[in-house]
Order: C-alpha cells, then structure tokens, then sequence
C-alpha cells in the first residue's frame, strides 16, 4: 500500500487537525485524529498496520468557537469540554511517533504549524520536528486542476470518505487519497518537505524549518 514511503520511514501518521480559528498562532485545537501507519514485523513493509488516536480537546478558559465553525463542523464548546487538555494531546502523539516517522496532512503547513505550536507549549525535546512532513495539497495541485479541496481530491480518485470537518472522518479520507495517489504515480518521495502555495494567498503562517516552499500556478 504504501510500500515505498515505508521502505524509508518507520511510520507514516495521517493528521486531521480542527481548530477554533485559522491562525496557528493565536486560535485552538477543538478535535485532532491520527491513523498510525507501519510495518508488520512478520512481513517487513508489505502489509500495514494501524494505530488511532481520535480526541476531543479542551479550550483555554474564556476560549470559544465561533458559530460559523460550530456550522461547519459541529464541534461544539461542550464536546471540547470532554476531551484532553493540549499537554495530554501533545503527550499522546508524541508517543505514537517512532525513530523515523512521516506526517502527512492534507495542507500540512496548517496541521503540522498547530503541533509545532504545541511542541514549543509542551515538549522537552523534538518530536514533531525531528519529522519529515508531506502534504497532499501539494501533490493533488501538481495532478490536477482546480478546485483542490480535500472533497474535491475524494471525488477525483473516487475513494471512500467524505470531506466532514471531522478530525477521523477527514483523517480517513487523506489516507484513502494517498492510496489512490500511491497507485496512480508512486512519486511521493519527491514531496518531502516540500510545500506548495499560491501567489494569492502566500504562506499561511510562519515558514517551518526543514521545508522547502515553492511556488505553485493556478
């Protein structure tokens, strides 16, 4: 499945990251998933297996979602009052993370921003950015044309999953595009750290180090 990528890396960890905002230096996490990808010991980096990791969490106090994404997504202050505080959350995927791992994210500066953004709050030593990094967006913008939303990806490659604003349900979907990307051209190496934007919109947020940012046309 994803024979290639694992031949390099330990683990392959599909994010989905929902927030209370788009700045990923000033706004929360409400629901963050994880889907593990690695290695079965018996069949070397034939056969995948999975690990999950799926939460809600907690808001600082005075801290609420706006209506427009409690709309998009459900997500209210209630279920993140359930949920974890950002120190466990941090603790937990770190703790999924292994000698060589890949974080892949459909728009990775914003995901992998927000948990670099939770390392420097709570790490003692780098996990999320002793990482390589992947972006779907990136690659789904060099293979077709626009839109290029997460649904728009779904329906492109005719997977299973739909673009819900769900942490798993979104999580699920990128690992079922990268499946469909892997078969059409297994070209994914090239994509390490390398994230796309548009001239429009600029680079969300500060850059991360170890990336390499280019430019990407309509």
């Amino acid at each position: 499945m994803f024979d290639s990528l694992l031949s390099v890396y330990d683990s392959i960890i599909f994010v989905d990251t929902e927030t209370t905002g788009f700045n990923t230096e000033t706004d929360y996490i409400t629901e963050f998933s994880a889907i593990k990808v690695k290695k079965a010991q018996e069949t070397g980096n034939k056969t995948a297996e999975e690990e999950r990791l799926r939460t809600f969490v907690q808001l600082p106090d005075g801290v609420s979602i706006p209506e427009a994404l409690i709309t998009m997504t459900g997500i209210t202050d209630e279920m993140c009052q359930t949920g974890i505080t950002p120190a466990e959350l941090y603790s937990r995927f770190s703790s999924l993370h292994d000698a060589h791992t890949l974080i892949v994210a459909y728009n990775a500066q914003f995901d992998v921003s927000f948990l670099l953004r939770l390392e420097r709050e709570y790490g003692e030593k780098k996990k999320v950015g002793a990482c390589n990094y992947l972006d779907a967006l990136t690659i789904y913008r060099d293979r077709a044309e626009a839109p290029h939303k997460l649904c728009d990806a779904i329906s492109h490659y005719r997977v299973d999953g739909v673009n819900s604003h769900r942490a798993m349900e979104d999580a699920e979907a990128l690992r079922n595009v990268m499946v469909a990307m892997v078969a059409e051209k297994d070209d994914l190496m090239g994509y390490i750290n390398r994230f796309g934007y548009k001239r429009k919109y600029g680079i969300s947020g500060g850059r991360i180090e170890g990336v390499e940012y280019f430019e990407q046309l309509e």
